[in-house]
């Protein structure tokens, strides 16, 4: 800076020239002109070389690789900087620090500026909650899933369940799962407009509510507020927009391959309650401890959770099928004609027919039908010429489908035994018959009794059957009876 100042003076203030200035400070003409018509006249270094980063540079390849990987995954489940910093930790046992993986992702994406508002909530009286999409790789094929969120405002802590969909049942089951996790209901809840609460805007802050969520809130006795239509109504309930983010970008990158919900929701209700060891912010508590506090200034939970289903009626038809929506129930063929009740939960189907339960279904999306064989056994039974060919039969495992070819082979057809069989899953678990099937089958024994017993050999207490020897039942000595002692017997009687 002392030359750039030399520099300035000499051409300005005593109007030497450049060549002058040059020589009498031993610098290069290049040099006098650039400080002369420079903006900036502070000196920058420029590299010439990038600096070596002894921590990063060993695993820039594979930061290189996730990064380009992003481009082809979803824009909400990219790795962050801090996504990135933890696999390389736990999975490639990385030793550099998180801030310098961070100056590395910043320098290849760039800068992202954000401003907030600092806010304070008093405990257990707020909470925000949303909804997200998110994609995860079921069976093999990549399907979009919804993310249902809630966050406690006053300590933080977080609840996600996925779901199919973001129905009414969807919803309210997010809810009372949400409640149950936390140990309570807060007092008020934000959320957006979405459909399944709000079924009019009628200006400002006023909303027409739907019937199924003025029901929820009666049951969990909590306030709703609802957040300004729009963009800007986003930043009203940042937690919870931050912990969709938060959530995509932490517990489900990479993309989860699971083989259903029941799996993904397991996993996600762990990383939830991990995050109690975390703090938020620049807080000295951690989120469990503030939780635990929390919980405390909450609503109870209710006596009674709430039963988070839809009602609809339902005819049944013919064939003892029900139909909700795009697929079909069975229900027991006694009740053809009927008109039953359904219970819709995001997750299965329940018929009822005056408050009775006639049949339980896991939920189908999409079409298909769900059939149980004990609906029709009764039908079976009074024609038996229907177990070639019954479609019921189609949903057993092979084990079932060969006993029952092995029933209806030779010159005498026997499905009675089948149905027989069949009749077992009244009193013994379906994998104890399948076992029996099994050995029965090896030992070439095509009889109902004959499972029977062999499903009461797996009982506790019970020791295996021994083989059966080439199929053949043993033969047993057994008495004969002679008539001709009771012809004497009524002699003697009648002779007195």
């Amino acid at each position: 800076m002392v030359d750039v100042e030399y520099i300035r003076k000499m051409r300005h203030v005593n109007g030497l020239s450049q060549r002058e200035i040059a020589r009498r400070l031993r610098l290069s003409r290049n040099t006098v002109a650039k400080y002369l018509q420079a903006v900036d006249v502070v000196p920058r270094y420029k590299l010439t070389q990038e600096r070596p980063r002894p921590a990063i540079d060993p695993v820039r390849a594979i930061i290189d690789q996730w990064l380009a990987q992003d481009d082809a995954a979803p824009r909400k489940q990219r790795h962050t900087a801090r996504r990135i910093f933890h696999r390389l930790r736990d999975e490639y046992g990385y030793q550099g620090s998180e801030s310098a993986v961070e100056r590395y992702v910043r320098q290849v994406r760039g800068p992202e500026r954000k401003a907030f508002i600092p806010l304070a909530y008093e405990p257990g009286m707020d909470a925000q909650c949303d909804w997200g999409d998110v994609d995860v790789v079921v069976d093999g094929q990549q399907v979009t899933v919804q993310l249902f969120c809630m966050r406690l405002c006053a300590s933080g802590a977080a609840f996600a369940m996925a779901f199919p969909n973001q129905r009414t049942e969807a919803f309210q089951e997010g809810h009372r799962q949400a409640f149950e996790f936390f140990g309570g209901v807060s007092r008020a809840i934000w959320y957006d407009n979405t459909k399944v609460a709000v079924a009019k805007i009628t200006g400002g802050k006023g909303r027409i509510e739907q019937p199924a969520f003025v029901a929820l809130k009666a049951h969990y006795l909590f306030e709703a507020r609802f957040c300004n239509p729009g963009i800007d109504g986003a930043h009203e309930k940042g937690l919870v927009e931050s912990l969709v983010g938060y959530a995509r970008r932490n517990f489900l990158v990479p993309m989860p391959r699971i083989s259903s919900l029941d799996e993904l929701n397991a996993t996600l209700r762990q990383k939830c309650l991990a995050e109690r060891e975390r703090s938020v912010g620049r807080r000295e508590e951690s989120v469990g401890e503030l939780w635990d506090r929390e919980k405390k200034d909450m609503l109870p939970l209710p006596r009674y959770p709430m039963d988070c289903c839809r009602t609809v009626f339902a005819r049944v038809n013919t064939l003892g099928l029900v139909q909700f929506e795009k697929a079909r129930y069975s229900v027991p063929v006694s009740h053809v004609g009927d008109t039953v009740m359904l219970k819709v939960y995001w997750d299965r189907i329940v018929a009822t027919f005056r408050e009775k339960v006639l049949a339980e279904h896991r939920r189908l999306y999409g079409g298909g039908e769900s059939l149980y064989v004990e609906h029709y056994l009764p039908l079976l039974e009074r024609r038996p010429s229907a177990v070639a060919n019954a479609r019921v039969f189609k949903h057993l495992p092979q084990i079932y489908l060969e006993f029952r070819d092995r029933c209806l082979d030779g010159p005498t057809p026997r499905p009675k035994e089948f149905l027989a069989v069949l009749k077992l899953h009244g009193l013994f678990a379906q994998p104890v018959v399948e076992r029996a099937l099994e050995q029965a089958l090896k030992a070439n024994v095509i009889l109902a009794d004959a499972v029977s017993q062999l499903c009461l050999r797996q009982l506790p207490g019970q020791a295996l059957p021994p083989p059966l020897a080439d199929g053949k039942t043993p033969t047993v000595a057994a008495w004969s009876p002679d008539p001709s002692r009771y012809d004497a017997l009524m002699r003697q009687v009648a002779a007195g």
